[in-house]
């Protein structure tokens, strides 16, 4: 019943939400804009479990903490306090119930507005704002931004993506609120430019991830002697693409494990969330290592589950090559000058390459071609590796520019 109740909410809400927001607007503006504290509320991502989202939260907190008084990290239950504690950063978390479930979540951030009086308040958009993966929970996360605009005296949206079919209810809201004052951050040229198409102000930034310290791990990977390569696949393409799609990743990577005899290979899953058919990265993963001969398996390194964000960034760091389906992962690796190669959704891995001038016909993996395909371009890459690293390198002080800009 009671799940009856909120999905019947979320219907009216997601047809509604301008009126809603109209609604709400009237109480959220008898709170004092004049009496706001030097403190900043941080909106995080829904739930645990993305490396990328840790890495971004961190970032964020790292970053806050140096010009206000007090960073209050606002979630929906306390599962973000588990994990980012181990991080032992200065911040509290504030637990909103249904925070992107809106109109549901609103009385409670209203109380912790009126009780914090947060100078500023900043929403992590991440790839949730345009409706890819729920238009609910995008319009939820945006009417954030449209309440809080009404008592914080700087609103923004941090580095998003925005992808190339997003819905248009999403895009209508995301034009209306970028006719404001609150500052919409694109974190990659690709996104950036798909919004100016659409009329929608934003600023061009990079990544707030790229400035997430590494943390050194070598126990981890203390049976390695020589090079090794990082692999990851990422769940979601089981939802987006289906099995078969997996099958053929697996089999080029057995091409690459057979290939190249002088490296280990090192799995890491990016994300443990459960996706369709009840899969993670980590799963999906355990699964490709148990297929493998044990002849081959002497050489591959399955990562556990509860690697953090910067421990997966330095291991991508020391590699000699990554090939990811995470764009976080890849971002990792990037921040640490190791060229990768991205199976491609959303246009995020794009948007990505574009940051450092690399070539997608040489790093970015088409889903419709074939293995062959794959291994062909995979060649490419490996006879440009010196070319494309020293294009990171070159580009590496200027995107970590851009992402201080969020």
């Amino acid at each position: 019943m009671k799940r009856k109740i909120i999905d019947a909410t979320q219907f009216i809400y997601t047809n509604l939400f301008l009126q809603f927001s109209s609604l709400a607007k009237f109480f959220f503006n008898r709170l004092n804009r004049n009496s706001t504290e030097n403190v900043v509320f941080l909106i995080a991502p829904t739930m645990p479990g993305s490396l990328g989202d840790e890495a971004m939260i961190v970032t964020s907190i790292t970053e806050f903490s140096k010009k206000f008084d007090m960073v209050y990290v606002i979630c929906h239950g306390s599962d973000w306090s588990h994990s980012i504690g181990k991080y032992n950063l200065t911040c509290e978390f504030l637990d909103v119930r249904f925070l992107f479930q809106a109109p549901l979540g609103w009385p409670q951030l209203y109380r912790y507005i009126e009780r914090y009086k947060p100078q500023q308040i900043s929403v992590i958009g991440a790839d949730v704002m345009d409706g890819f993966y729920s238009p609910s929970r995008s319009l939820s996360r945006l009417s954030i931004l449209d309440l809080a605009s009404t008592i914080s005296k700087r609103v923004e949206l941090l580095g998003f993506s925005f992808n190339a079919r997003p819905d248009q209810r999403c895009v209508n809201y995301i034009h209306k609120l970028s006719k404001t004052p609150i500052k919409f951050f694109a974190r990659d040229r690709v996104s950036h430019e798909r919004m100016l198409d659409r009329n929608i102000e934003n600023i061009l930034t990079a990544d707030i991830a790229f400035l997430l310290e590494s943390k050194n791990c070598e126990q981890r990977i203390s049976e390695i002697k020589g090079p090794y390569i990082c692999l990851n696949i990422c769940s979601v393409h089981v939802l987006m693409f289906g099995q078969i799609y997996i099958n053929k990743i697996k089999n080029f990577y057995k091409s690459l494990i057979q290939n190249f005899q002088l490296h280990d290979i090192v799995l890491i899953s990016h994300d443990t969330r459960k996706y369709a058919d009840n899969y993670s990265d980590w799963s999906l993963l355990k699964e490709f290592y148990d297929e493998l001969e044990p002849v081959l398996q002497k050489r591959v390194h399955l990562m556990s589950d509860n690697l953090l964000a910067a421990e997966a960034k330095w291991l991508c760091s020391q590699a000699d090559f990554c090939i990811v389906g995470r764009k976080h992962m890849g971002v990792g690796a990037l921040g640490g000058e190791t060229p990768t190669m991205f199976f491609g959704y959303q246009g995020k891995q794009a948007g990505l390459l574009a940051s450092f001038n690399i070539d997608p016909k040489l790093a970015l993996i088409d889903a419709e071609k074939s293995v062959d395909d794959w291994m062909h371009q995979f060649g490419l890459f490996q006879e440009n590796l010196s070319q494309i690293k020293d294009l990171i390198s070159e580009a590496l002080p200027s995107v970590k520019q851009l992402s201080m800009k969020n």
